[in-house]
């Protein structure tokens, strides 16, 4: 009777081998879903993960309830127009767990969303109205993906805001998802901020990182002048990233900001951070 009371006991427990054989993965991936807090886990006196049988259960069954994900940029924006902010939320989490990162499906689907919807305003196919509803019902889906797709540990502080007065400040929030999703606790700014506020905001708090994000229908002298102010006033210690779609647009960076053309590369560089191998730019 205990040996078989012990094997219950032992059988409410799962190994690492046995989550990514449920789950279709290998165990480095089951390793950075653990690491990014996607699984909750124990640990045996040993060291060795383990896994409660009843809440891998319980994933379980909530991905089998997702909806198909959606791929390509007409059905999200269909479904943006719609107004379904759960089901954009639902792509951005579900893809963020499959990947164990959030840049990849922010790169190659949230951005290209974005970037055909600016174009088709343009062009007459959307009216002002409907680019309005899909820049919201985006932006509500980034905030709605947060706590599922933030880390649990406490990488560090960052600041994350839109330069050069732009109406748009969707840029950051991505960079925000991207940053928190390693780790790091997040203040969105937000866009037109006074050039004194962000120097004396930047002052006050010692960030570890600021990301400054330019979209395309940039101020360029505004964005320039604010950039070279925050770069000016802040430690050394903090590091200073520029990304954007208008960051090439820029002719005079200034040298202690590190210009990031992607997603993939702000998040890679906060993993750096994470793993205790970050640099920081000197004056």
């Amino acid at each position: 009777m205990k040996q078989k009371g012990r094997a219950s006991r032992q059988s409410e427990w799962l190994s690492v081998g046995e989550v990514a054989e449920w789950f279709g993965l290998s165990r480095e991936q089951v390793h950075r879903l653990v690491r990014s807090g996607s699984f909750p886990t124990s640990m045996t006196p040993g060291g060795l993960l383990r896994f409660r049988r009843t809440d891998i259960e319980l994933l379980r069954t909530l991905e089998s309830n997702d909806q198909a994900p959606v791929t390509t940029i007409d059905e999200v924006i269909a479904l943006a127009l719609l107004g379904d902010v759960d089901a954009a939320a639902n792509i951005i989490v579900t893809a963020a767990r499959r990947d164990a990162a959030v840049a990849p499906i922010l790169e190659t689907l949230i951005g290209p969303v974005l970037r055909e919807t600016g174009d088709r305003w343009q062009s007459g196919r959307l009216s002002i109205a409907e680019e309005h509803i899909i820049a919201n019902v985006l932006g509500a889906a980034l905030i709605m993906a947060r706590p599922h797709v933030r880390a649990e540990c406490n990488v560090g502080f960052a600041g994350v805001l839109a330069l050069g007065g732009d109406e748009h400040e969707m840029g950051a929030r991505l960079a925000q998802l991207c940053l928190e999703s390693v780790g790091f606790q997040c203040v969105l700014l937000g866009r037109g901020v006074p050039t004194n506020e962000l120097i004396a905001w930047c002052v006050a708090r010692a960030p570890d990182v600021i990301v400054c994000s330019v979209p395309v229908t940039l101020d360029a002298v505004r964005a320039e002048g604010e950039l070279r102010a925050i770069a000016t006033s802040v430690g050394p210690h903090t590091r200073v990233i520029l990304g954007g779609a208008g960051a090439a647009r820029l002719q005079e960076v200034h040298p202690r900001v590190d210009v990031l053309f992607s997603l993939w590369e702000l998040e890679a560089v906060a993993r750096t951070f994470r793993d205790g191998t970050a640099a920081v730019r000197g004056e």
